[in-house]
């Protein structure tokens, strides 16, 4: 560190070269401010570490739901909350046109509402919001934006509690070749809040979920049939025995 006239500090690189000077040995030294190049150090430093720790907690996610057969909503949105920082979360399954929170993270009313039966009143609100390939992110949920009017379509009635103090939204799509079994909701009373990035983070991990999904669905059902029972989905809807023949078990890759 070195000090200016003013007494501020600064990142110094300081170099001497010794030189005869009218034949007298001399020193030239020339001081550098390198503060930008150790300010960019340091973030780049940063960056790198905060990669390795998503990174660790999506492997460590990534091994978490591929040893279990049995969905656990709630522990799900407690792994996604550590990776992707938001203040409300939830996880929803898709049943014919009605989504359902099978959990729900944030104030102690929301997660009242767990079981809260979200009907889809047309097609362009499913197609807005289900079949997207990326998640989506919604700036600002009181906006003129299409995803926005979408989303305040969706969420009427008793589900409007979703939207109390939120600014901004994310939806990301849970789906496996093809099919779409749900979708997980971010949400943060800032608007602009969800980046690129985060949204990046929040379909690695819900590939993973959609996954569980379907294998939690595949063991239930091979359990019920094995009891002589009627099978049941993962998500609490009952289903023709014949279904499970066309339905095909899928590991992490």
């Amino acid at each position: 560190m070195h000090v200016r006239r003013d007494g501020s500090t600064f990142h110094a690189e300081w170099r001497g070269t010794a030189l005869p000077y009218r034949d007298r040995p001399c020193l030239l030294g020339v001081v550098r401010d390198v503060s930008q190049r150790i300010q960019a150090d340091l973030h780049l430093n940063q960056r790198v570490e905060a990669r390795t720790r998503e990174q660790s907690a999506l492997l460590e996610v990534s091994h978490a739901l591929a040893s279990t057969l049995e969905l656990q909503p709630g522990v799900i949105l407690d792994q996604l909350r550590g990776i992707v920082e938001c203040e409300k979360a939830g996880l929803f399954a898709l049943t014919d046109s009605t989504l359902t929170a099978l959990a729900l993270r944030g104030t102690w009313q929301e997660e009242q509402t767990a079981s809260l039966p979200i009907h889809l009143e047309g097609p362009q609100t499913a197609t807005a919001l289900l079949t997207a390939p990326r998640p989506i992110r919604i700036s600002d949920v009181g906006s003129d934006d299409p995803a926005a009017v979408s989303l305040r379509t969706l969420l009427t009635g008793d589900a409007t509690v979703l939207l109390q103090d939120v600014g901004a939204w994310m939806w990301v799509p849970l789906a496996v070749t093809g099919r779409i079994l749900g979708g997980l909701g971010l949400a943060h009373s800032h608007r602009d809040y969800f980046t690129p990035h985060q949204a990046a983070l929040a379909l690695s991990m819900a590939d993973q979920v959609a996954i569980t999904m379907v294998n939690a669905e595949l063991y239930d059902r091979g359990a019920h049939l094995a009891a002589g029972l009627a099978p049941t989905d993962a998500r609490g809807s009952g289903r023709d025995a014949g279904d499970v023949g066309r339905t095909a078990a899928v590991g992490p890759e």
